[in-house]
Order: structure tokens, then C-alpha cells, then sequence
């Protein structure tokens, strides 16, 4: 169910830049494999990181929109779990001429309004360079959503000086808890170069 989501988290964020209820309510993919075979979606992998191009249907209708819709995920796993406990995006809105957006996708024990921060070193704490604010958005089939514009800045610092560096994913659960998920660079700036070629 979770590759499922996913698809549909794609179509949201890059067409229409929200999350949207009727997506989810489709019959669950084949998964990954089955999709990338398919003519609508492509794939290709960068170490840790996937970009992912779908032709997608315009809003409300069954026809394409023109162009691709791209971008590049990573996925966060916990040892013993075959489905990630997170994943994190970054990638352009079709109807936008430029821009990159970052989304994080969640577990759903969130705190309201509480924080999400993604951080290119995961040993620095506090605000600064390399370190993102998001925006929760909503949440549904059990994952919650938040998402924010990148500057060029921001994605520049989203490149830790130590390359070994790991990043994370922090945010703060209903019991008021910070929760820290490592976030792996390998393979981030091949992939980011990859997605803004498709943009040329």
C-alpha cells in the first residue's frame, strides 16, 4: 500500500503541489517493478537516491499533461521492515517554469503545529546553513505531509562539506518527542544533477 501512496504523492506534489484525497482511494499498484516498466513512469538510481519521471493526467480529466513531471527520492528504512518509516523528495511542479520543492512523508504520530527539519549534517544541531524548514500539509493514509520551496541556496547547503556526512529528518511526535531519521547523501548530487537536466 505504501508503493501505492507513493505513486500518488508523485502525481500530488509535482501537478497539483498538494495531496490529494481522491489519489489515495485507487487500487494499489504492482509495486515498484510493474510501474517502472510501465510507459507512464521511469526510473533510474543514483545510489541512495531515485529520480522518478511520470507522465501524468491533467486534474480531473484522463488526458496527459504535457511534459514530465520529475523527481528524486529517497527512502528511509528501519531494520526488520520491508516499507520505508519515511521518505523525503525534491522535485519540480509541472506547472510551474521553475522551482524546486521538498517534501518529507511521514508517520502519522505527529505533533501539531510542532517542526520538520530536514538537515544535510545530522551531527549539527539548531538552525542555519543546511538546515530546511517544512511546512506540515496534511496527512492521510496513515503518512502525514510537509513540504516547502527551495532556494538555490538551500539546495546548495543540502550538500554536507563532510561527504561521508549523514543527514536527517527531524520532527517532533504527539508525545512531544524529537524524532531524528538518518537521511543518506550518497548518490544525491548525481541524482539532483540528473533531475535538472530534465528541466533543459
Amino acid at each position: 500500500m505504501m508503493l501505492n501512496n507513493m505513486r500518488y504523492f508523485l502525481a500530488s506534489l509535482l501537478v497539483s503541489g498538494s495531496i490529494a484525497a481522491a489519489a489515495l482511494a485507487q487500487q494499489p499498484t504492482q509495486g515498484l517493478a510493474s510501474e517502472a516498466n510501465s510507459p507512464e513512469v521511469t526510473t533510474a538510481s543514483y545510489g541512495d537516491w531515485v529520480l522518478r519521471c511520470a507522465r501524468l493526467p491533467l486534474a480531473g480529466t484522463d488526458e496527459a499533461a504535457p511534459g514530465e513531471a520529475c523527481e528524486v527520492i529517497v527512502s528511509m528504512f528501519v531494520q526488520g521492515q520491508a516499507e520505508p518509516v519515511a521518505q523525503l523528495a525534491i522535485g519540480y511542479k509541472l506547472e510551474e517554469a521553475a522551482g524546486l520543492v521538498a517534501t518529507a512523508v511521514l508517520p502519522s504520530n505527529i505533533g501539531i503545529p510542532g517542526s520538520v527539519q530536514v538537515v544535510s549534517n545530522a551531527s549539527v544541531d539548531g538552525d542555519g546553513a543546511g538546515v530546511i524548514a517544512l511546512q506540515w500539509t496534511r496527512c492521510m493514509g496513515g503518512r502525514c505531509f510537509a513540504t516547502t520551496p527551495l532556494t538555490e541556496e538551500e539546495i546548495a547547503g543540502l550538500r554536507p562539506d563532510d561527504r561521508n556526512a549523514e543527514g536527517a529528518v527531524r520532527f517532533e511526535t504527539a508525545a512531544g518527542q524529537v524524532v531524528s531519521i538518518p537521511v543518506p547523501w550518497k548518490g544525491f548530487e548525481s541524482a539532483l544533477a540528473a533531475l535538472k537536466a530534465t528541466k533543459t
